[in-house]
């Protein structure tokens, strides 16, 4: 994302409360600095920096609560693919969140820890990729079920 399309997407989110989920310790948090600083009036009202595993029951338990205390709108996960569909798709149906988004690794680029794709790579990218995932859509919603 283009620091100005950053700017019009997180003021489009205005009104809305945010929990950052995901990243290495201290990058949640980092970003959630970076973001209130850019954004003053951003509602964020949580981190959680998860174990590189599952997590355990205990871990759940104190995530469900904590997500139960605060009821975030937007349930942003930045974890590697396939883990944070695997933990969206677990974890939608555990949490009291209303949206939750994979990002992958937004966190770690927009807390400025590591770069972002160049524009010509992702463009390239996108224009490659995307007729064909969205030919599989089309074909797929042909199928009956």
């Amino acid at each position: 994302m283009e620091p100005g399309q950053k700017g019009v997407f997180f003021k489009g989110l205005e009104g809305f409360t945010h929990f950052l989920f995901g990243g290495n310790v201290g990058v949640a948090e980092k970003l959630r600095d970076k973001l209130e600083e850019q954004f003053p009036g951003i509602r964020i009202v949580g981190t959680y920096t998860p174990p590189f595993r599952p997590l355990n029951e205990n871990e759940e338990t104190k995530l469900k609560e904590l997500v139960d205390r605060l009821k975030p709108d937007l349930f942003w996960v930045g974890l590697s693919t396939p883990k944070q569909e695997r933990f969206m798709a677990e974890y939608i149906k555990k949490l009291d969140a209303k949206v939750m988004l994979g990002v992958g690794a937004a966190f770690d680029i927009h807390a400025g820890l590591i770069k972002d794709a160049p524009n010509l790579f992702k463009r390239t990218v996108h224009a490659m990729v995307l007729p064909s995932v969205q030919g599989t859509k089309a074909a797929l919603a042909q199928v009956p079920l």
